[in-house]
């Protein structure tokens, strides 16, 4: 029997982020200089929800921590495997391309550490509002919880303003939909990583493999509903 979040749970992971993200930068300001200070503060955030929402739960409920990874979707199998070797391959080829024949400078994702800055929003935010948010309303149709999940997931970009939220939900929802379709976390990872790291280029054959995906994941699909 697979492990069941509660929505109660939801708002608890919701708020917490809040209150990790204040009081890691509070910390950051004080523990490190101006230059290390994005460093520090983006990897504590990082550190600390792995540590809340992933290591804790292995070690206080043991038996269950294979089902609760199923749950939020912390897994492999064939076919995020394979969409995800694709993204890497795909994501590569448009950095040694920008590389060869552009100016590098155009990468700021990738510029000194910055790719560990890069790293925790798609490691941490799909993490929590595309695996652990989401699974707490299993039980509830998947248009709620995507709502949810798309909701609470833009209102993390409101400082940023209208724009910025309204991409985010959009980007949200793609996601959520892959998380959905592919029942694992893994490639939104990628994805999410890619979109944030300024390497433009890369956006085109995203488009070409998500259109790729979406074409392949309906026409088995319909094989499916024509067998049963």
């Amino acid at each position: 029997m697979k492990k069941q979040l509660k929505p109660v749970f939801a708002i608890g992971v919701y708020f917490s982020w809040w209150l990790i993200v204040f009081g890691t930068s509070f910390l950051a300001k004080h523990l490190f200089s101006k230059e290390g200070y994005m460093l520090g503060f983006y990897m504590g955030i990082l550190g600390i929800c792995y540590v809340l929402y992933l290591l804790l739960p292995a070690i206080m409920d043991r038996s269950n921590f294979k089902s609760y990874l199923e749950v939020i979707g912390f897994t492999l199998n064939k076919h995020s495997i394979a969409l995800s070797i694709l993204l890497v391959l795909t994501f590569t080829g448009s950095i040694i391309y920008i590389k060869t024949s552009m100016n590098s400078s155009i990468l700021p994702g990738l510029v000194g550490l910055n790719y560990l800055i890069y790293m925790q929003p798609p490691l941490v935010e799909e993490l929590l509002f595309r695996g652990i948010i989401p699974a707490c309303f299993n039980n509830y149709p998947t248009y709620i919880s995507g709502c949810i999940s798309i909701l609470l997931f833009a209102s993390l970009h409101f400082r940023n303003g209208i724009q910025a939220i309204l991409f985010s939900a959009v980007i949200g929802l793609i996601l959520f939909v892959l998380r959905v379709q592919i029942k694992s976390l893994i490639p939104g990872i990628l994805i999410h990583y890619i979109v944030n790291s300024g390497v433009t280029i890369a956006l085109l054959p995203l488009l070409l493999l998500g259109f790729l995906w979406e074409t392949y994941y309906f026409i088995n699909r319909i094989k499916y509903a024509k067998r049963t």
